[in-house]
């Protein structure tokens, strides 16, 4: 007998690819916003060409579209050739890319927020264990105010933005 679980149950993941084939449907699932916070720009989260595509298209679907990257450094990223940075630089109107304010910078956590309705949440970059939700308006808007106040107080990341000559 399989047991059904409610839509806004959390699910529970472990592993490097469980974490990159969840974000990636997480990013599918987008219509209007992204909401990504972490130390730095994860590669195995969000560097993958098939993230990207889906970060790509879901910019370009709607001129409301906003994903909104906030993370700690992005040298390490900038010097790996980050797609990323390359796809905000191209579409400057829906990607931003901010570094964090000096107050937030001992969080170690990282999280996905999707469309005020989705989310994923995991305690340490370098570790892939964490949790995983497609329906939870509740826990959605409580990381989105974290998300909300560490934007707020971050900066525009200088590394990262686009140099016109």
């Amino acid at each position: 007998m399989q047991l059904l679980m409610p839509a806004d149950a959390p699910v529970h993941f472990d592993g490097r690819e469980q974490a990159h084939d969840l974000t990636l449907s997480h990013v599918k699932q987008a219509r209007k916003r992204i909401c990504f916070f972490c130390t730095t720009l994860d590669s195995i989260l969000n560097n993958h060409a098939d993230c990207l595509e889906a970060i790509s298209a879901f910019a370009r679907r709607t001129y409301h579209a906003k994903a909104q990257f906030i993370v700690h450094n992005t040298q390490h990223a900038l010097s790996q050739g980050h797609g990323l940075i390359g796809l905000s630089q191209k579409l400057t109107s829906s990607i931003a890319i901010k570094a964090t304010d000096p107050q937030h910078r001992q969080l170690t956590q990282y999280f996905l927020l999707i469309d005020d309705i989705a989310y994923l949440f995991g305690q340490h970059v370098m570790r892939y264990l964490g949790h995983v939700s497609f329906e939870d308006v509740s826990e959605t808007r409580h990381q989105q105010q974290l998300f909300e106040q560490i934007w707020s107080h971050g900066h525009p990341d200088l590394l990262t933005r686009r140099l016109a000559l």
